[in-house]
């Protein structure tokens, strides 16, 4: 009888340095970073000796699609299976409910800009594709099964575009897709791909603005202490 078991990894995707920062601080080993295309994948050891694979995917649809592929693609090849990915990082919120600081994670995930509706199709929805993905059901009770002392952590839609949502580029998102709790620019790509691979994802986005007229200012100010928030979510989510 065969004893062999199959290895897994859990895939982190982040799009700037800012938000890759804090897992970096708070691991306790890591890897060489390897460039693949535009993303940059980086192995980490957690206090507790989990693993994780760190991806630097760029701001966007396209690059965050391109380096969810290049990761998933690359666990496969070394005969890894991926138990969990997770969009992770900053989002702007659309909710009243958010808080800068607070932490929703993506019971489902929309495309903005995707409105095939000529042809029957649910706007956001890609012809061929979901009109939404859902959050992985385990992934998602995990990351809920605490609360936090000074921060909360909601559950809602997160929809991504490649606009940067502000008072300016908003214009009727928040009526077209009703309960929209948070915007960025790559967790729709993200979920996208991981549905075509079949592995297990779920967007963690720690709050850094209210998608406003300062919206740009308060991202560059919050993106890091709104992704250390993500993090904590992150490594719960994935049991680490």
């Amino acid at each position: 009888m065969s004893t062999a078991t199959t290895a897994t990894t859990a895939l982190v995707f982040v799009a700037m340095e800012e938000e890759a920062a804090p897992y970096l601080a708070h691991a306790t080993s890591v890897g060489a970073p390897v460039a693949i295309g535009r993303s940059v994948q980086r192995d980490l050891t957690v206090p507790g000796g989990g693993a994780l694979t760190l991806v630097l995917t760029g701001i966007g649809l396209v690059n965050a699609a391109a380096a969810a592929t290049a990761a998933i693609v690359s666990a496969h090849a070394r005969g890894a299976t991926v138990r969990g990915a997770v969009s992770a990082g900053s989002a702007g919120a659309l909710s009243q409910e958010l808080r800068v600081g607070d932490v929703v994670v993506g019971a489902e995930c929309a495309n903005l800009d995707a409105d095939a509706r000529a042809f029957g199709y649910a706007l956001g929805q890609t012809p061929g594709m979901p009109a939404r993905y859902a959050g992985d059901p385990a992934l998602l009770a995990a990351a809920l099964d605490q609360h936090e002392a000074d921060w909360a952590v909601h559950s809602g839609l997160v929809a991504s575009s490649d606009r940067f949502m502000t008072a300016e580029t908003l214009g009727t998102v928040a009526v077209d897709f009703p309960g929209l709790a948070a915007v960025d620019m790559e967790t729709l790509a993200l979920a996208q791909t991981c549905f075509a691979f079949d592995v297990p994802f779920l967007a963690v986005r720690g709050i850094s603005d209210f998608a406003d007229e300062d919206a740009a200012a308060h991202n560059d100010a919050n993106a890091t202490s709104s992704s250390a928030r993500s993090l904590t979510v992150t490594l719960r989510a994935l049991g680490l």
